[in-house]
């Protein structure tokens, strides 16, 4: 019963088991949440009165899975482990290098704002360079980018100026 923080938890847990993520040049595959308003698409939390008390108890496996709690909070969180080597963390990348990668900071709780403009043509521009020799990815472990709201931050990507 998570809807909020499946994709980061699965994102993170493949970037630290070598994964390598980057953002295609042209939109290849979407979902819609309804077709043309005629047609509403079922949703999963539909069903969420059968299935009372999970959210929770979810949502806490997550984080603790995903190691994505502050250090305030950790003392806090109980959660049901007994899978973790399943669906942990990998030792191939460190949690730190995607947080600090993709501007999330867990200490704090926030993450950087304009992401989702920063990903596609000035993501390709700064992360081709480091595209592997075999083209199966970016080698993550030659880039040293933190990405930084380049509104609060200054910064000149070309994104700024296509607002």
């Amino acid at each position: 019963m998570i809807f909020q923080g499946e994709e980061i938890s699965m994102g993170l847990r493949g970037f630290t088991f070598g994964y390598d993520y980057y953002s295609p040049q042209k939109n290849i595959l979407f979902h819609y949440y309804s077709l043309g308003g005629k047609r509403k698409v079922k949703k999963f939390w539909e069903h969420a009165n059968d299935y009372k008390g999970v959210k929770n108890a979810s949502k806490a496996r997550l984080l603790g899975i995903s190691q994505l709690v502050n250090k305030n909070d950790s003392e806090n969180l109980v959660w049901n482990d007994i899978e973790r080597n399943k669906y942990g963390i990998g030792n191939i990348r460190t949690t730190k290098k995607f947080l600090d990668t993709f501007g999330i900071d867990i200490d704090t709780g926030t993450v950087q704002h304009h992401m989702c403009k920063f990903v596609g043509a000035a993501m390709n521009k700064l992360f081709i360079p480091h595209l592997r020799s075999n083209g199966m990815g970016i080698d993550y472990d030659n880039i040293s980018f933190q990405f930084k709201d380049p509104v609060i931050y200054g910064n000149t990507w070309e994104m700024i100026n296509e607002n």
